[in-house]
């Protein structure tokens, strides 16, 4: 049988084995929590490195030069951003990053939809132009044509007015046919004087040194404009000296 002293000493050193077991209890919880802390900063880091590698992905493929090359870009910033997205932290999330991908994709479908269809959008839209400029010529002329049936023979000599009809259609389409045939003479002398010239500004000869590469990808946007600019006023000279010389 114990004695008291005894009794009194054996709870004593249970007591300090209980508050060593809450001590070291503490610091493995501490040593639980570090070590989470540090997956979580490294799965952060992993995550954001994902992000970023599918941001310049896109980067570069704004600024590819070929078609295949723009999709190769587009789908590896896809599987970073997808990769990115199964990497969950818990108590954060990067939601705001992931609808890029939808907008790029949709963007991209759009572009080739416009690619694909935009020589039948600008056949449609000319054939729609010539058919409207011709109901008008030949509503006008009607209508020109009515106003002179109601007046008189007097009237006829000072209100009389005097319709364009198909010869004056005529001599338009005969300009521009004139026009096109020395666009033909100019296209074969080029040919013959200067053949890489020819070449250069031919549109369906790709290569990195034709007029459509240099155009896109060598001007910057403000020299692109004034180039237009330029080209579309010296047309807009030409077709109005060719109609003043016309009149003479």
């Amino acid at each position: 049988m114990m004695t008291k002293s005894e009794i009194e000493l054996e709870k004593e050193l249970l007591l300090i084995s209980q508050e060593e077991a809450a001590e070291r209890l503490l610091q493995l919880e501490a040593e639980q929590a570090k070590i989470a802390k540090t997956e979580k900063e490294e799965l952060r880091k992993r995550k954001l490195s994902l992000l970023d590698d599918a941001r310049n992905y896109e980067a570069l493929a704004r600024d590819a030069k070929t078609k295949e090359d723009t999709d190769q870009k587009l789908d590896w910033a896809k599987a970073s951003r997808d990769e990115a997205a199964k990497i969950v932290i818990e108590g954060e999330t990067f939601e705001e990053e992931l609808p890029k991908v939808e907008q790029i994709a949709n963007k991209r479908k759009l572009s080739r939809f416009i690619a694909k269809y935009m020589p039948f959008i600008q056949v449609g839209v000319l054939v729609s132009m010539i058919v409207a400029l011709l109901m008008s010529f030949y509503g006008y002329q009607a209508k020109i044509e009515r106003a002179n049936s109601l007046l008189s023979e007097d009237e006829l000599i000072t209100k009389k007015v005097n319709a364009f009809n198909d010869s004056n259609l005529q001599r338009i389409v005969f300009e521009r046919l004139l026009q096109s045939t020395d666009l033909v003479f100019i296209l074969i002398f080029l040919l013959i004087i200067a053949p890489s010239v020819l070449c250069y500004q031919l549109p369906f000869v790709k290569s990195n040194k034709d007029f459509y590469h240099d155009f896109f990808y060598k001007l910057t946007a403000w020299e692109r404009i004034k180039f237009v600019a330029m080209l579309f006023g010296s047309l807009l000279i030409y077709f109005g000296l060719s109609h003043s010389v016309n009149q003479f």
